[in-house]
């Protein structure tokens, strides 16, 4: 199990896993009060791997964005804004920005 949906349900919720969790699960970059964080670039490259770019990005838009309005719904991180691209007005948590950074 991913090390962030291990916490995320150690801490007593129940996240929602985008699927195929076998793939898309290394684009999990943190959690967020028991939402897991997905950046947005590993997303899209691993569901590149299927579909090539053009097509990714349309997936993503039209199919897996919207799944952040659910209860504990995944947040998407792009390094380069300080706040989720799906809720703009939360900011991406410091220590998340800081261990990508680190990992990068």
């Amino acid at each position: 199990m991913n090390k962030f949906i291990k916490q995320s349900v150690d801490s007593g919720y129940d996240p929602i896993v985008l699927e195929p969790h076998i793939k898309l699960n290394k684009a999990i970059v943190g959690v967020d009060n028991g939402r897991l964080i997905y950046h947005v670039d590993l997303l899209l490259n691993c569901f590149a791997e299927d579909m090539g770019h053009a097509n990714a990005l349309e997936w993503f838009y039209c199919n897996t964005i919207e799944t952040t309005k659910l209860e504990y719904g995944p947040l998407f991180f792009d390094e380069n804004e300080r706040n989720y691209l799906t809720l703009p007005s939360k900011p991406v948590k410091l220590e998340v920005y800081t261990n990508f950074m680190e990992d990068k």
